[in-house]
């Protein structure tokens, strides 16, 4: 279904401006996502105790558009499978001639054995790392000039919580 997907997606984009294809961002996440029902095929128990699923998203940043999901028992790691997924999403924005690719996602998804690969491809990567001692270190030793305040843009005014669903 995905390839099918791919290629009116391919033709949706090439009907785009030129800077459409500046750049294709791709977000890759899992999610929890709790269920009440007993029984149901594939779920199952959370880190945090919540039954469920734990799907993959992979989407494409500038228009919002989910270009992999993969569903996937809730005791499973963000992870579990994304390389596979993201392959795929990045040989369809290769395909659709985007000029900049960058991959972005928690530390879950710095998986050092696929970054020279994607790297040969040209792809760009914007990863959390988890804090260990020895990156701990080389930070520590930085002189001071190496460091500057992060500003963060002012929260949207505009920006509501959703209302919760009646329950039935």
């Amino acid at each position: 279904m995905h390839d099918a997907i791919d290629e009116a997606r391919l033709k949706v984009w090439a009907e785009q401006p030129d800077s459409f294809f500046d750049r294709a961002t791709l977000d890759m996440d899992g999610t929890l996502v709790a269920t009440t029902g007993s029984c149901k095929a594939g779920m199952d128990i959370a880190y945090d105790g919540t039954w469920g699923y734990h799907p993959l998203v992979v989407s494409l940043a500038e228009t919002g558009e989910v270009l992999r999901l993969v569903n996937r028992p809730g005791n499973r790691p963000s992870h579990e499978g994304a390389a596979a997924q993201v392959d795929r999403a990045l040989v369809l924005c290769i395909r659709a001639g985007f000029r900049r690719i960058v991959l972005r996602g928690d530390t879950d998804f710095s998986q050092t054995e696929h970054l020279d690969r994607w790297d040969a491809l040209g792809v760009e990567f914007a990863f959390g790392y988890d804090a260990r001692a020895n990156l701990e270190d080389l930070a520590e030793a930085l002189p001071a000039q190496a460091w500057k305040p992060l500003r963060r843009p002012a929260r949207s005014a505009g920006r509501t919580p959703r209302a919760r669903p009646e329950k039935v």
